[in-house]
């Protein structure tokens, strides 16, 4: 089994429960970590049998900017059900930063995990 972690994908997005969040865009950092079973890929060296995952950091940030969501939960819901899409992700946990979110501390985090069904 490898373990894929990609940290920070720096996003700008509508979120947010009041009117002035989503008047603007705010940055978001969407870090990803998957599982998948690696031994075809390592077996031939072939990336048509691994997770391409600048197409998935590319998808993910695709998706996230030209949506809207009020709460941070629910994107990172959409995004946990767009990366299990990949039929080679087993499981996959998405942790999403919001920055602006509270006046005195740096981030509110939000994780997530799900597994294929």
């Amino acid at each position: 089994m490898a373990v894929i972690k990609i940290k920070n994908i720096k996003a700008m997005a509508k979120i947010g429960v009041y009117d002035y969040e989503q008047e603007k865009r705010q940055p978001l950092f969407i870090t990803l970590k998957l599982h998948y079973d690696a031994t075809p890929a390592c077996a031939g060296d072939d990336i048509s049998k691994a997770v391409d995952y600048s197409l998935l950091e590319k998808s993910i940030l695709e998706f996230t900017e030209n949506s809207s969501f009020a709460l941070i939960e629910t994107l990172c819901d959409r995004l946990l059900e767009l990366v299990l899409q990949h039929s080679m992700v087993s499981k996959a946990k998405i942790t999403i930063a919001k920055p602006e979110a509270v006046n005195f501390a740096e981030n509110v985090f939000v994780s997530m995990k799900k597994k294929q069904k």
